[in-house]
């Protein structure tokens, strides 16, 4: 592994653009605040300390700043946002929540630092957390009916065992450890333990097991999978129910959230992948961080992230590709445009991917040679070095390996695709074995080949498939490096049975990607296919190549002298 000064090294020189918005620094050419002195130290300091070109920005609404996001967010990889931009507002962060959740939707913004005279940062933590942890469809009053429905069946239910304690000692045993749960994963396991043991030294050995047993299916019932999943829930209930003025995510759907520990004492986050901590102003003779050493501490909070491998990797390939489309953009490499446009328009494809899949391939194949050439593999080897190699979860290796080799529809911008070597669909009504009703096929991959697809007028339309099912991920896991699997997420597996058959789809190869696809397949049923993304043309490859060549094999009986049965006589 490399040491930490030489990652903080390599972080630094990968944040080459930043953006620092709060309502007491003054921009360029605008006539400073009582602490305009702090925005030019902080300004200079990212120039000449981290050779890294920092905007301000003055913030007065959120109304101006909507107005002003696009360039502001535009090619940043860095935020410095003031945690308290309305001070005369009820809500002093309402503002700075908002402004959060753009950065954090933003495609450029990949650190965001909190820079703020607030006193306590788990609270800052907390308030942010449950902010995106929660959103518009469960809001404080929905929580607290939520919470005192089920408090009351667990009354009930106690009350129906004749049992001891009541609702209210297991919300005290709660409550006198819970603090710290949801920010210090690494306090987890502890705190449970504190709270199990608590409750059952007021009961005896044959009870706590009744307990058990009952409280569980309860949890289940209110959405909660696991005593973990309700315990983060209630930390952060708790800390929120006695808001006057509750902030509500706008956005109903969930963002990945996950706490990570900084030196295993300060808490940070990773929202949607994009990492949030925060750092303490110098306020008179406190021990903040000062203007001048801003970015230096934020370039060495970076580096102290436990498994910071990927983003160090990610970061320093970002900066080598940037580098190098610049180049690049200056002529294409020297190719001739009357060439370049020549072929492009040689693709009649409806849909333009293929047009586009040739251009973009004109530039990334320049990219891979000048990314191999100036990645520097020293570094690299020891980044990657480990003496004893932990071996993953099986959900951890699936992921990978769907990250490598899977496009989901939900990652595709364009909704009008054309079918192409891959592409893979889901069975509307799985076709089940005659002999044991188990699914048989469940899912098809598009093996026809890539010039194919483009003119499909060659094949009159008649798109070659193979068809799959779901597998064990273990098992697909062991087998991938032999046999013929997908793996389109984190939890599951597709096993590919090279049966080739063909479908006509004159009428429907060119389609919406959220629509379903009417076919009949070799059950002789109407069925629907549902298009669910596309496997990598590389890796489908493999399955093309299984299928076709077991498709082609010729079977022959001829004369054969057997051999004997010979057995060892002592």
């Amino acid at each position: 592994m490399l040491e930490p000064e030489e990652i903080k090294d390599l972080i630094a020189d990968s944040i080459k653009s930043a953006v620092c918005i709060d309502d007491q620094y003054a921009e360029p050419y605008q006539k400073a605040p009582k602490n305009g002195k702090d925005a030019e130290i902080l300004y200079h300091s990212f120039r000449q300390q981290g050779k890294c070109d920092l905007d301000i920005y003055n913030y007065n609404n959120l109304e101006d700043f909507i107005k002003a996001r696009e360039y502001l967010f535009c090619n940043k990889e860095l935020l410095i946002l003031d945690w308290e931009l309305s001070p005369s507002a009820q809500n002093v962060y309402e503002d700075s929540l908002k402004i959060l959740e753009d950065a954090i939707n933003n495609s450029y913004i990949q650190f965001i630092t909190i820079y703020t005279q607030a006193p306590s940062f788990n609270e800052i933590v907390y308030r942010i957390f449950s902010y995106f942890y929660f959103n518009s469809m469960e809001n404080n009053s929905l929580r607290k009916e939520k919470y005192k429905n089920l408090t009351e069946e667990i009354e009930d239910a106690l009350s129906e065992i004749n049992s001891d304690l009541s609702s209210d000692d297991l919300e005290e045993a709660i409550r006198k450890y819970i603090s710290g749960y949801s920010i210090y994963p690494n306090k987890q396991q502890h705190i449970e333990s504190e709270i199990k043991a608590e409750i059952f030294n007021k009961v005896d050995k044959k009870e706590q097991g009744r307990i058990c047993k009952l409280l569980f299916p309860i949890l289940n019932r209110y959405g909660f999978g696991t005593y973990r999943e309700f315990y983060l829930w209630y930390e952060l209930y708790y800390s929120t129910k006695d808001d006057i003025l509750e902030i509500v995510r706008e956005g109903q759907s969930p963002l990945p959230l996950k706490v990570l520990n900084i030196d295993n004492t300060t808490p940070a986050l990773l929202i949607n992948n994009t990492v949030i901590f925060v750092l303490e102003k110098q306020k008179g003779t406190n021990e903040g961080i000062t203007p001048k050493d801003v970015f230096h501490k934020i370039c060495q909070i970076i580096s102290t992230i436990t498994n910071c491998r990927s983003l160090i990797l990610s970061l320093r390939l970002k900066l080598i590709i940037n580098e190098k489309l610049a180049i690049l953009g200056k002529g294409l490499g020297g190719l001739n445009e009357e060439a370049l446009v020549y072929h492009a328009n040689s693709y009649n494809d409806k849909t333009n991917e293929g047009r586009f899949e040739y251009l973009i391939s004109c530039l990334t194949n320049h990219i891979n040679q000048n990314v191999i050439d100036n990645l520097d593999y020293p570094k690299l080897e020891k980044l990657f070095k480990e003496e004893n190699i932990k071996e993953p979860e099986d959900k951890h290796l699936a992921a990978l390996n769907a990250f490598l080799t899977f496009t989901s529809k939900n990652k595709m911008y364009q909704w009008r695709h054309q079918l192409k070597s891959g592409d893979i669909f889901k069975l509307e009504v799985p076709i089940l074995h005659e002999s044991n009703l188990t699914p048989e096929i469940e899912y098809i991959i598009c093996i026809t080949q890539s010039c194919d697809c483009l003119r499909p007028e060659k094949v009159n339309y008649n798109f070659a498939f193979t068809s799959g099912k779901s597998a064990i991920l273990s098992t697909a896991l062991s087998k991938v490096q032999t046999d013929c699997y997908s793996f389109i997420n984190d939890h599951e597996a597709i096993q590919w049975s090279n049966k080739f058959f063909t479908l006509n789809l004159k009428n429907s190869y060119i389609f919406n990607i959220n629509d379903k696809i009417p076919v009949i397949l070799n059950d002789g049923k109407p069925n629907h296919l549902e298009y669910i993304g596309n496997q990598k043309e590389i890796f489908s490859q493999r399955i093309i190549n299984a299928t076709f060549n077991r498709a082609s094999r010729m079977g022959v009986d001829l004369p054969e002298k057997k051999e004997k049965n010979c057995k060892n006589i002592n």
